[in-house]
């Protein structure tokens, strides 16, 4: 058994899969951040014991909105709480298994390269939630490489501007109570770093998802609409709300295949 693991800013997913090969997802925990490490993290072990049955687990894959060197998080403006801290190593000895651990952007990048429906063989994937980020994919036969974008020089403004903790933040409300000018205002500068991202990394490929994606589907597809009329594709991802979850997954299975 395969466990996976999305640690957003918000929420923590937990799921289990008897396979790498097939998108199949067998149970699944998501439960709210406290922002307390000690009791999230006792939630988290509590979840993987829970969607695990007893049964023996072979690995475990995680994305944490974040960046991470040496398996240990080192910048994440929204789990401070989590930098530093030796929970890789904690999970490895507890569940005797090989637990992989990397971006959620990345992460879940990999998900869409390996398990979802888009045929672009290169694109950016953009990941919109509690914060931005996303990477850079090339699919191969019989493998995709992903490469995190640089947040400081993309990312940073944006996620200040359409980020979902920056929207409460700057408007003093959460996104369902915004009118609709303030959602204009919002998209219109999503869309223009779109198009800079695009632009500047000469790519005109995007596959978007998070939390904030598909509570504004709407929204997210009248943009998309607007941007081919830019020459630029936007697609929404066909994981959904999983796609974090099958990033786990194929975090893992790239991670065997380098062995």
């Amino acid at each position: 058994m395969y466990i996976t693991i999305d640690i957003g800013g918000t929420n923590i997913r937990v799921a289990a899969s008897l396979t790498l090969d097939t998108k199949l997802i067998k149970d699944q925990i998501k439960f709210t951040l406290v922002h307390n490490f000690d009791q999230d993290f006792a939630n988290l072990i509590r979840s993987i014991e829970i969607v695990a049955k007893d049964s023996e687990i072979s690995s475990i894959g995680i994305g944490i909105s974040g960046d991470v060197e040496n398996d240990v998080v080192f910048s994440a403006q929204n789990l401070q709480e989590w930098e530093g801290q030796a929970f890789v190593r904690i999970l490895t000895k507890q569940f005797n298994c090989s637990v992989f651990i990397e971006n959620d952007g990345v992460s879940a990048s990999l998900g869409e390269a390996l398990y979802g429906t888009s045929s672009f063989k290169e694109f950016v994937y953009i990941a919109w939630g509690t914060g931005i980020g996303g990477a850079h994919v090339t699919k191969e036969i019989g493998s995709s490489k992903s490469n995190k974008i640089d947040w400081d020089h993309y990312f940073e403004r944006w996620e200040n501007m359409c980020g979902g903790a920056s929207i409460i933040k700057k408007y003093g409300k959460t996104p369902d109570f915004l009118v609709k000018k303030e959602w204009d205002e919002i998209m219109d500068n999503f869309q223009s770093h779109i198009i800079a991202i695009s632009k500047e990394l000469n790519i005109k490929n995007l596959v978007i998802a998070g939390g904030a994606t598909f509570k504004q589907l709407n929204r997210v597809h009248k943009m998309s609409d607007e941007l081919k009329d830019k020459g630029i594709n936007l697609n929404i991802s066909s994981l959904g709300d999983d796609i974090g979850l099958y990033g786990g997954l194929a975090l893992i299975k790239f991670n065997q295949n380098q062995h």
